[in-house]
């Protein structure tokens, strides 16, 4: 009896561990299933911006990382201020195969304003891939040679000083206010639809300055027809170093806007590990690292956890700097 007992529980314990091997093969099977096809990533910005080189860069490098040969292809949906683009994946499956290439004004500005269908942590972050400051630029036959010059005058000038940005609200916008906050002197807004308006405006003499990223101006700098007074933010750009940042002449704002990776709240775990992984050996391809130079932009690579943070804390500072703007209550 006491045989047939033993030979049962043997029996049952093959059985059992059979079904668990059994089981962890499947899900093993499962995790390198991902991908088995094309991953689209949505850019909700015009072909040719800053936010779309960047995607197409970082996917180009993501195709050769990628499990099973697997590529992805970028997908221009602009409109709606980039809320068009996001708001369609937040409305996709959380499968793995719809991401986005986003910004701080799709996924931290917008949702202040109360006019999307998502909020900052509506999505899964899944990493920054930059952190690029904006610069104060004006016509390089502008009056000031310097930042402190154009301080002087502005405070000594109260709305006098116009400059452009694409739009109200936009980052440009709301680093300008901030500077008139913490400056404690008055500019004036001229909103534009996109940054070559409003860079075309102040080449045109229309405006007196504009607040723009690097790779939005670059050329116009080469040219010798643009000249920069300023950096917004804490990231110096390549050729860029002797640009003073706000902080260095004890002005209290500190604006860097980032660029990352987002997918639809509830992808698996292993997904989004595949996907981190793949950003993160294609931001240190040197491929990537020398495109990005020719931009004079510098990778800033963050994870899923340390992403969502930025946004959620930049969420609230565009909060904050909207009530100052009175373009929220």
């Amino acid at each position: 009896m006491k045989k047939i007992v033993s030979l049962i529980v043997l029996v049952c314990m093959l059985a059992i561990t059979g079904c668990s091997q059994s089981q962890s093969v499947a899900q093993e099977k499962e995790k390198s299933d991902y991908p088995n096809k094309p991953i689209r990533m949505i850019v909700p910005y015009a072909a040719g911006g800053p936010t779309d080189l960047t995607a197409r860069v970082i996917a180009a490098q993501m195709s050769t990382y990628l499990p099973n040969g697997q590529s992805v292809v970028v997908e221009n949906k602009p409109g709606g201020a980039a809320t068009i683009g996001i708001t369609e994946v937040f409305k996709s499956k959380p499968d793995g195969y719809t991401i986005a290439m986003t910004t701080m004004g799709a996924n931290s500005i917008q949702p202040n304003l109360g006019k999307t269908v998502y909020t900052h942590d509506s999505f899964q972050a899944v990493a920054q891939i930059l952190s690029q400051p904006h610069y104060l630029v004006v016509r390089a036959d502008a009056p000031w040679e310097t930042f402190d010059e154009w301080l002087e005058y502005v405070k000594k000038n109260p709305n006098e000083f116009t400059y452009s940005t694409a739009g109200t609200g936009n980052t440009g916008h709301l680093v300008m206010e901030a500077l008139n906050d913490a400056a404690g002197i008055k500019t004036v807004h001229v909103p534009f639809e996109g940054n070559g308006p409003a860079i075309t405006a102040l080449l045109g003499g229309h405006v007196m300055g504009t607040n723009v990223q690097i790779s939005d101006i670059k050329s116009y700098i080469e040219s010798g027809e643009v000249r920069v007074l300023a950096n917004t933010g804490h990231n110096k750009n390549k050729g860029f170093e002797d640009i003073p940042f706000f902080t260095e002449k004890n002005i209290d704002v500190d604006i860097s806007v980032y660029t990352g990776i987002i997918a639809p709240k509830g992808i698996p775990q292993d997904v989004l590990e595949t996907l981190t992984t793949a950003i993160q050996k294609s931001i240190d391809d040197p491929k990537t690292q020398e495109k990005f130079n020719s931009l004079s932009v510098e990778t800033d690579f963050a994870g899923s956890d340390e992403f969502q943070k930025i946004i959620t804390e930049d969420y609230k500072m565009s909060g904050e700097i909207l009530k100052l703007a009175g373009l929220i209550k």
